[in-house]
Parts: structure tokens; C-alpha cells; sequence
């Protein structure tokens, strides 16, 4: 490669030095009072080898993926089940020194210091345990080939071990099922239809420069000034500060002007004080009342609206005793305070997470929580309007499985993408996975950037030319790095890949963006990021714990809530620093290239946890497909097809039009108004599928 990865030294862990007590079970499973089952957790700890709080992470995930609810015997007895069969995965040379080694994806490989990113990203305490179960594909750092010269040897020859017939992707036998579906009565589009594809930039638009030809200034690569990051950070409080003091004002100027009520109704409002509080929009178009902005600088016993930033007192994660707000310069002076968060009743919290908490600061140091807002939504799209039906096709790497480098799933991918009349694919990395156990163990004959020619890129050439010879018209195709892509920048947020070998005639068909990013397509914004940002929040995040009567609350609309109302595709600050499990992050680039200045039409969030689609806070689709393949089995895409509003007609130069003519510029012709935008969500159809 052009430029070389940071290596980190190999960290070994050490296993358990105390065993659980009973007072820490009870303390990470603050909602269970029996006696009884409190003892069953504490044995099934010491059975185990396990902490509290790595069974307390196991019991989170068998409620996200198992739909489990409040802890019973019954439920207890499938988070046993699950912890065996966690256990019993391991192998038996390995079981032993569970907790001592970090295990590796191949026995033939050596244990070295992993730095397992993207996706596959977890806390300290459960990644051990989430490898065993299969979710984890190694904990260890990929050996870096040193480029020789160049090999006509092909790539796809080279294999590691043969899968089993059972669960390989040859003989795999539910190809094709609907895991889930979307408003599946809409139906799907029947042909292509000509759209306009333009990508938008989130990322640096030029790739940063490697090490080598570093220098000092703000684009370098890996070069972040603490001043920089700093005000980027009071930037990122003072936003919100700036939203709700424009509702504050936007609400005096309503009170102030004449309304047709009646006398007494004039009167009412002339005796209500223009100052005392403003309305937040909430997604279910009612007012939240908000008291007025003030500074936690000076106590007092009203209550008011403090805006700042989640922080944690100490390393780890949250707590209700470790959480501080840090306002702005400009109000407080950057002064943290302590939250109380005794009081209120419903709350979702992270670090880095922009906040307006309406309390009162009496002891002032202190303030007492009675209601969180997590962010304001950002404002809607001012796009074309839908002309036509469209098929549009979304798959996460890797792209082909563990025992090959055949990019078997691809084709398949493609072949999908003709039977269902995509007029666009969007491909998200990893492409050249650092832990496959080939591209990993150095046994390559080419550079890793003439792999990913060789097989990705070359496919879709052929793949292009193919259609635009049988039809006249191919699908647009999006290329969406990963930090797992062994050649391109590991560090996120990401450029572009940088693609010189592609026909004049194919490159307008095939878009490069960075990660993150928003596609524009027939004017649909499609907003798609390749970290598993869902499972970093579901780490990070302390959430209240519902009433005894109230419904169970939707963790994964609100975890994409979360992405929408900060403005950012990674929120969480600082970064996740888990030894076993590094995510680079530039922080000054992705609080500045990373923004949702506006609100997306489709959210594509890949994640580990359960496929889903919905509609989340703002009216916006969102969707997980989980990945193409699990190791050396097929995994999950999706097919969104966004419909055009039903009183309107194709337009006739549209419909006469010869050929799908790629475009770089948006027509701003036809602009949708908030009203027409408003019912976009209820005009787009999801399906998830096996490959």
C-alpha cells in the first residue's frame, strides 16, 4: 500500500483476580429483586469464569436479538443456554486459557494485538465472549504483505480451508428468503428507471496524505490540533444552544402578534409572560415546553434550561453517579457540573451527546434533572421530486467468504441486481477485509490495492459493460469505504477510494464517496455510514429503565434517533478506547466533515444487531441489512423502492428519455415543499433478504 497502518503493541489480559459477589450482580442487574435469581446469576458467573459484567453484556444482547423481556426463570434459563453454548464454542485447547489469550479467528495464525474496527467493535468485557458465539471474525492485527512486484498470478486461487458443506456458500439452501419486509404491500419497481445519482461529501474530499509526506497543516493526514477539536466541540453545544434560543424567539414573536381568539383568550395570552418558556416539535407534532436558557454559572431555585455535553467522571461507562454536563465557553465558561438525575423519568445518555436539561443548578454544583431533550432534529431536504419508481440495492462487506477470495456473494449481488431491476447498488465496505484469514496471513502474490482491482472493480466493469450492452442502461453504482479495508486509510472519517483504471465510459456509472456520506438518488437522500455505530451506542448508552406499566420501549428507532438529533454520524466522545478493539478516529475531521447539516430521507446504519427497517424520529426510513457474509456463509442485502407521490404523473421528458445518462449536478427544478416531503417515508418500501 501507499502508506503504512499504526500497529499497536500486543496487549495481553489477564484472567478474573476476584470472583464476583453478590453485591456486584445485584449492581449491574440493578432490576432484579429476587433473592432467588440473584443466586442463579452469581452461580452461573462462577460456572463460567465470568464478571458480572460481562454477563450483565450477554443479557443485553439476548434481549436486543431475542426479543427477551423482564428477567424470570424462564428468561434465565435461555441466558444460561446462550452462555454455554458461548462457552462450548471455544475450543476445548483454548477453554482453559479463556481469559489469558486473546483468540484468534485461525489456529494456525499467531495471537498478536488486534485492532478490530468497523463493525466488529466492542467493549473490553464482551469481546472475548461475543467471538466465541461467531460475531467477532479474529482478534488479531492482520500482517501488512510488502507489495512485490507486479504478479499475473490470479488471487482468487488462493484459499485457506474448505468450508462445510452445510454452511458453505455453494450449498447454501435459503437463498433469496424475506427475513423482513417494509411496507411490502407498496410493491417494487418492474424496470430501471432513469434517476440522477450525485454523491455528496461528508468526508475530505482529497485523501489525506500519508505519513511520509506529512507537513504542518490541517489536512495532513492523522494531524489534529487540540485548539481545533476544542472549538469544534463548544461548536457542536453552542448549535443547540443557538436552536432553542431561536424557538425562544420564534415563540415571542408568535405571542406578540394578534391571534382571532377571542377577548378572554387575548387576555390569557397578555397575562402569560412572553419570556417564561418555548416549544420543541417532538415527532408526533406536540410541543415540549421549555424554560428559558440560562447559565449554570449561578445557582438558583427556578428552573431553566441548561444546554451542554454528556461527560463521564472516570474511565468506563456511564452511571447516574458519574455523569457531568460541560456547558459552552461562551455561557459557562466550560465549567462541568454534576447531573441528579433522581428526578427525572426518562432519559437516553452517552458521552459526547448534546443535551438541554430543563432543571434547577439550587447548590450550584449540582443540577437536578427533571427533563432531558437529546437534540433537535435537523431540518428536512429541499430536493426534486420522485418521478418514477426505483429499485435501489444495498449490501455491507465483505463481499466474498472466509475460505475463498472468489467474490462468489458479489456476482451473486449483481445477478440479484438484474433480476430486480436496481437502477442503483450501494456497496459498503469492507472490500478487502484485513480479517480474512488470506488477505491476513501474507500469503498473497499481489499488493492488496491489484486485489481489489483485480476482483471487486474488474466485476463491476464487466458487470456495467454487460448491461449497457444487452439494454442500453446500467444501474449507478456507489462505493462506500470501510476502515477494514486493508487498502485504503484506516482511519475514520474516510476519503474516497481513488480509482484511475476504469473505462471513460464506465466511470460515470460507478460513484466513489467517502464513509460517511449522502447519495442523492432521483432526488432521495440516502444517508450511509460503514462504522457499526448502533452497537458502539448500545455500549455507550445509560438509559432509565422503563415504568412497570408503560410499553417496552423501540431501542434500535432510538439509537438512530440518536444519530439524527446530534448532526453527526459518530457522536460518542471521546472515541471507545477498548485495547482488544481500537477505533482510529479523527476527531477535528469528523465533528467538521461529519455532519447532517439536513435531515436524511433513508438512514442505512449496518450493524451487527438484528436486521430491521422502520421509521425512526423525523420521518426518516431506517435501515440494517445486517452483512452480505458471515464467514463462509451467505448473509443479508436489501431492496428499497421509493415511490412517487400518486397524483403525480412521470414527467414526459423523463419518460422519453433514451438511456439512463449518468449525471454530477443536482437539478434544482421542481423543488418539494415540507408538506410533500412529509409523506416520503410512507412511499418507500424495504426488504431484507438472503443472499
Amino acid at each position: 500500500p501507499a502508506f503504512a497502518r499504526i500497529s499497536c503493541p500486543k496487549i495481553m489480559t489477564s484472567p478474573l483476580t476476584t470472583r464476583p459477589t453478590q453485591r456486584d450482580v445485584q449492581s449491574e442487574f440493578q432490576d432484579v429483586s429476587d433473592p432467588a435469581l440473584t443466586d442463579r446469576l452469581l452461580k452461573l458467573c462462577h460456572s463460567y469464569n465470568l464478571s458480572a459484567s460481562q454477563l450483565s453484556t450477554q443479557w443485553e444482547l439476548l434481549q436486543m436479538n431475542g426479543h427477551v423481556g423482564k428477567m424470570t426463570l424462564e428468561t434465565l434459563a435461555a441466558l444460561e443456554h446462550k452462555v454455554g453454548q458461548v462457552s462450548q464454542s471455544a475450543p476445548q485447547s483454548k477453554r482453559k486459557t479463556a481469559a489469558v489469550e486473546p483468540r484468534t479467528s485461525s489456529e494456525a495464525r499467531p495471537a498478536v494485538q488486534p485492532r478490530t474496527t468497523g463493525m466488529n467493535t466492542y467493549t473490553k468485557d464482551s469481546a472475548h465472549l461475543l467471538q466465541l458465539s461467531g460475531m467477532l471474525g479474529g482478534l488479531s492485527t492482520p500482517k501488512r504483505a510488502r507489495p512485490g512486484p507486479a504478479s499475473f498470478a490470479s488471487p482468487l486461487s488462493q484459499t485457506t480451508t474448505n468450508g462445510s458443506p452445510s454452511n458453505s456458500f455453494v450449498n447454501r439452501v435459503d437463498a433469496g428468503k424475506v427475513l423482513l419486509s417494509f411496507q411490502a404491500d407498496l410493491g417494487f419497481a418492474s424496470a430501471i428507471a432513469p434517476v440522477k445519482v450525485h454523491v455528496g461529501a461528508h468526508a475530505a474530499a482529497e485523501p489525506r496524505r500519508a505519513p511520509a509526506m506529512a507537513t504542518v497543516s490541517g489536512s495532513s493526514f492523522m494531524w489534529e490540533k487540540l485548539d481545533a477539536r476544542a472549538e469544534l466541540l463548544d461548536e457542536h453545544v453552542q448549535k443547540l444552544e443557538r436552536e432553542i434560543e431561536a424557538m425562544h424567539q420564534a415563540e415571542t414573536m408568535t405571542k406578540h402578534e394578534p391571534t382571532p381568539q377571542g377577548h378572554e383568550g387575548k387576555k390569557e395570552a397578555e397575562n402569560k409572560s412572553p419570556h417564561d418558556s418555548a416549544d420543541i416539535q417532538t415527532e408526533a407534532g406536540s410541543a415540549l415546553r421549555m424554560p428559558l436558557l440560562a447559565s449554570a454559572v449561578h445557582g438558583g431555585n427556578e428552573e431553566v434550561t441548561f444546554v451542554g455535553r454528556i461527560c463521564c467522571e472516570g474511565e468506563g461507562k456511564l452511571n447516574p453517579q458519574s455523569i457531568f454536563l460541560e456547558g459552552s465557553r461562551a455561557r459557562c465558561n466550560a465549567c462541568r457540573y454534576r447531573l441528579d438525575l433522581s428526578g427525572c423519568p426518562d432519559y437516553a445518555l452517552f458521552p459526547g451527546q448534546a443535551v438541554a436539561v430543563c432543571g434547577m443548578n439550587t447548590l450550584g454544583h449540582t443540577i437536578v434533572a427533571k427533563r432531558i431533550v437529546p437534540g433537535v432534529l435537523p431540518p428536512q431536504q429541499t430536493r426534486p421530486l420522485v418521478n418514477a419508481s426505483f429499485n435501489v440495492i444495498t449490501a455491507t462487506g465483505p463481499f466474498t467468504c472466509s475460505d475463498d477470495l472468489s467474490y462468489a456473494p458479489l456476482d451473486e449481488l449483481l445477478k440479484v441486481a438484474v433480476q430486480r431491476h436496481a437502477s442503483a447498488i450501494v456497496l459498503v465496505g469492507p472490500f478487502v477485509d484485513e480479517v480474512h484469514p488470506t488477505v491476513s496471513s501474507v500469503d498473497l502474490s499481489v499488493s492488496f490495492l491489484q486485489l481489489f482491482s483485480q476482483t471487486v472493480l474488474n466485476k463491476l466493469q464487466v458487470f456495467v459493460e454487460e448491461r449497457l450492452n444487452e439494454s442500453s442502461c446500467a444501474p449507478h453504482i456507489v462505493l462506500i469505504p470501510s476502515i477494514r479495508d486493508v487498502h485504503h486509510s484506516p482511519v475514520f472519517p474516510q476519503p474516497p477510494f481513488v480509482v484511475e483504471q476504469l473505462p471513460a465510459h464506465i466511470k460515470p456509472y460507478v460513484h466513489l464517496a467517502p464513509n460517511p456520506t449522502s447519495i442523492f438518488i432521483g432526488g432521495v437522500s440516502i444517508a450511509c455510514c460503514s462504522l457499526d455505530v448502533l452497537m458502539l451506542l448500545t455500549q455507550q448508552e445509560l438509559a432509565s429503565k422503563p415504568m412497570p406499566d408503560a410499553p417496552r420501549p423501540d431501542r434500535m428507532s432510538r439509537l438512530a434517533s440518536h444519530v439524527i438529533k446530534q448532526r453527526l454520524f459518530l457522536p460518542l466522545y471521546p472515541a471507545p478506547t477498548d485495547e482488544r478493539a481500537l477505533l482510529p478516529v479523527d476527531v477535528t475531521s469528523n465533528l467538521q466533515d461529519s455532519s447532517l447539516h439536513l435531515r436524511p430521507h433513508v438512514l442505512v446504519m449496518p450493524s451487527e444487531l438484528a436486521p430491521f427497517a422502520k421509521v425512526v424520529e423525523g420521518d426518516v426510513v431506517c435501515v440494517n441489512s445486517g452483512r452480505l457474509t458471515r464467514k463462509q456463509a451467505g448473509g443479508n442485502f436489501a431492496v428499497i423502492c421509493v415511490h412517487p407521490p400518486i397524483s403525480q404523473s412521470v414527467a414526459a421528458d423523463e419518460a422519453s428519455a433514451p438511456s439512463l445518462a449518468p449525471v454530477h449536478a443536482m437539478d434544482d427544478a421542481a423543488i418539494a415543499t415540507p408538506s410533500e416531503e412529509a409523506t416520503l417515508a410512507s412511499r418507500i418500501c424495504v426488504e431484507v433478504r438472503r443472499i
